[in-house]
């Protein structure tokens, strides 16, 4: 799993260097209208594949021994209560 996010952060790299390296974020399309460069939506979708990958990862949050399968929203709550206790605030 590990070596997959790898070879996904891999891929991320050259989508943003060829983006970097582009004219233009949008290019000519099929009749000559103009639309987002093809690499945007590549590297979007290899974001989202190599969040899942990490998530699946299941590595531990600040705080935590061992770490579990969580949602989204789920791991966005434990690093808002964690935040929350780091500022010594109480937590709701």
């Amino acid at each position: 799993m590990l070596a997959r996010c790898c070879r996904t952060l891999d891929v991320l790299d050259r989508l943003d260097r060829a983006l970097a390296e582009a004219d233009s974020l949008m290019v000519a399309g099929s009749v000559g209208q103009l639309k987002a460069h093809p690499a945007l939506a590549a590297a979007a979708d290899q974001q989202r594949l190599l969040d899942q990958l990490v998530r699946a990862l299941n590595l531990p949050l600040p705080g935590e021994v061992e770490g579990r399968r969580r949602s989204p929203a789920a791991r966005e709550s434990a690093l808002a209560r964690w935040r929350q206790e780091r500022r010594g605030g109480a937590v709701a």
